[in-house]
């Protein structure tokens, strides 16, 4: 509350003092209640955690609050704030220490209270680097807590392994992935006072399962051993690292002799004493521990195959043809696992084809071509095998017929309008008798050698030439024949002209490249060009040649020119529109190109002109149709020739 002090100091009197006697001061203050400290905060928690510490401190005096707070973890650490957060990185027990000041100025008395943070677990495992698909493997489990300052458990495990499985609970678990890639593992550990671990990561590479694989000998019963080639290999292709047990399937071994069932040699090697049918498996390894098994069907063929064929009823027997086989080759247990097949043991015994189980049922043989002589016999070897050391063979005797032998020569390109063309460039050369026919893929061809190329079209053809010998054999051979267009050409019909007189002939041509020669030259200004102009002094019959270029092919057309010797003008004309002579025609004058027409009435005056007469007189003058009478005409043909002249009627 509020107190009064009085003070009174009594000067004594000396030379000194201005005043003596007792002098008196009055003070007033106020004494305030301390402020009183508390606060809040969980008392137990995890490392690396944060705790919540909440101030519940009184000023103690209703005007003045809180206004400062001292925190003092006990970890080095401190705070100024009024509700701090705080992580205590290492386990252990800490007397956490507030000191608060009010708004009078006055401090509390500190406040402690104890804080037991508990470790956190460390998550650590032993998990491989690298695995295959469909391969378990066991993750062993490496985790720890501290029990330094108290006693601590883990009390649970959360593994995630990346592919989406669910997660495992096991503190040793056993996973496989089914899917080649890289893949984190990830563990997290719970302590039994519910701390939580950090995640501990770990990569995997997944890859495919090794290969097993391996090659079975062909033996049989009379056969030493039988050796097994392995063939197994890593996801890389090498067989770095693989160990290998074999399982040779053997159930004919005694009790004494199990141990020879199985092998851990890279091949395996047994000797069977049964023909029979066996499983024999192979086990392969890696360094990973992925394994993977093989298990294949072994047979120990029997010691007797019997060696036979026979030949297709097919057979044509000419010895330009396939002759083929059936190989009837059998074995008392097992099966012939290959045959030697000599075509001609006699002559070539040296020369053989092979063929491994399992063999085709067709086999097919090629021999040359003779036409001399009429036959020839040929051996035929086969040599079955069961085993290394079990064969057997037969030896039959086949005769093959003489065959036609076919050469054709080169065939030159032919025109669409050569006509009929003889085709005698195919030939058999090896002498046998018989006769031959020709065939081709469109039209035109005949079977004595007869090409009709109009027929057979632009293009090319393949013609076949068959030939079939007394004895039956045939030989066929094709050739391309090339058919190239042909040009076009029209000379049109008979042409009239005026002696002394020309005119441009009209003639047509179609194809490439054309080339023209006219023939005779004589009354032509070129003989070289599709349309001369022509002025023959008497009646000529001209040949045109059309040419393509490059193919050479012709084609000829005829074109008459008549001469006349005199203009012949009618007399008369009848311009009554009707569409009958209404127009004064004068037959061929056109052949007088540069002619000059004149016509006069009886008066002497000139009533029409034309030079070169294109357009015929029709009867009028400016228009105005003239009346019906007698006019004279004066023809100039201009080439040195008379003038025709002559008396003109219209009539209407």
């Amino acid at each position: 509350g509020e107190y009064h002090l009085e003070v009174v100091a009594h000067i004594p009197a000396n030379a000194n003092n201005c005043t003596t006697g007792d002098v008196t001061t009055n003070y007033v203050f106020n004494i305030y209640d301390l402020p009183v400290t508390a606060f809040d905060a969980k008392l137990t928690s995890c490392a690396n955690t944060e705790v919540q510490f909440t101030d519940k401190s009184d000023s103690q005096t209703p005007d003045f609050s809180i206004t400062n707070w001292l925190w003092d973890f006990k970890d080095g650490k401190t705070s100024t704030e009024q509700n701090p957060k705080h992580t205590f990185l290492k386990e252990g027990k800490y007397k956490v220490l507030l000191t608060v000041k009010s708004g009078t100025g006055c401090y509390s008395e500190p406040v402690e209270k104890e804080i037991e943070i508990y470790p956190l677990p460390i998550s650590a495992f032993k998990a491989p680097a690298e695995t295959c698909t469909n391969t378990e493997f066991t993750i062993q489990d490496l985790s720890t807590i501290s029990n330094e300052v108290s006693t601590n458990t883990i009390k649970s495990w959360a593994w995630n392994f990346g592919d989406g499985t669910a997660i495992s609970t096991d503190q040793n678990p056993k996973h496989k992935y089914t899917a080649t890639g890289k893949y984190t593992i990830s563990l997290t550990t719970t302590s039994a006072n519910d701390c939580t671990s950090e995640v501990k990561k770990w990569e995997i590479n997944v890859t495919e399962l090794p290969k097993a694989d391996f090659t079975m000998p062909d033996i049989c019963l009379r056969d030493a051993v039988a050796n097994f080639t392995n063939t197994a290999v890593n996801v890389d292709g090498t067989a770095d690292g693989l160990s290998y047990m074999w399982d040779f399937g053997d159930k004919y071994l005694s009790t004494a002799d199990l141990a020879k069932n199985t092998s851990n040699a890279k091949d395996g090697s047994h000797t069977y004493t049964v023909a029979d049918t066996y499983d024999v498996a192979l086990t392969i390894t890696n360094v990973n521990g992925c394994t993977d098994v093989i298990k294949q069907k072994f047979t120990v063929n029997g010691s007797v195959p019997k060696a036979n064929f026979e030949p297709l009823a097919s057979n044509t027997y000419c010895s330009n043809n396939i002759l083929s086989i059936k190989n009837t080759s059998i074995v008392d247990f097992g099966k012939v696992t290959k045959i030697d097949v000599y075509k001609d043991f006699d002559n070539q015994p040296e020369i053989f084809e092979t063929f491994t189980y399992p063999i085709p049922e067709q086999i097919d043989l090629t021999y040359e071509t003779f036409g001399l002589p009429a036959t020839k016999d040929y051996q035929i070897k086969v040599v079955a095998y069961s085993g290394g050391q079990c064969s057997d063979f037969v030896v039959k005797t086949i005769t093959l017929n003489a065959s036609p032998t076919l050469v054709v020569d080169e065939i030159l390109p032919v025109c669409e309008n050569d006509g009929n063309v003889i085709i005698n460039q195919f030939h058999e050369t090896s002498g046998v008798p018989g006769s031959g026919i020709y065939t081709s893929d469109g039209k035109g061809m005949m079977e004595d050698g007869t090409f009709n190329p109009k027929l057979a079209g632009v293009g090319a053809h393949n013609i076949t030439y068959t030939f079939t010998a007394d004895n039956k054999c045939n030989s066929s051979i094709t050739k391309s024949i090339f058919v190239n267009k042909s040009p076009t050409v029209d000379g049109g019909s008979i042409i009239y002209i005026l002696a002394g007189g020309e005119i441009q002939i009209p003639a047509q041509a179609t194809g490439e490249g054309l080339k023209y020669e006219w023939l005779p030259a004589t009354g032509l200004n070129n003989n070289k060009i599709l349309n001369p102009i022509a002025s023959p002094e008497m009646d000529t019959e001209y040949t045109l040649t059309v040419t393509t270029n490059p193919d050479q092919c012709r084609a000829t057309t005829k074109v008459s020119v008549r001469v006349l010797q005199a203009v012949n003008p009618p007399s008369s004309f009848t311009p009554n529109g009707d569409g009958v002579n209404d127009v004064w025609n004068i037959t061929y004058l056109e052949s007088y190109p540069n002619a000059t027409v004149e016509i006069f009435n009886r008066n002497g005056s000139r009533i029409f002109f034309s030079a070169g007469y294109k357009n015929p007189f029709d009867g009028t003058y400016q228009n105005e149709q003239l009346p019906v009478g007698v006019y004279y005409y004066i023809i100039n043909p201009r080439n040195g020739r008379k003038n025709i002249t002559g008396p003109l009627t219209i009539i209407r």
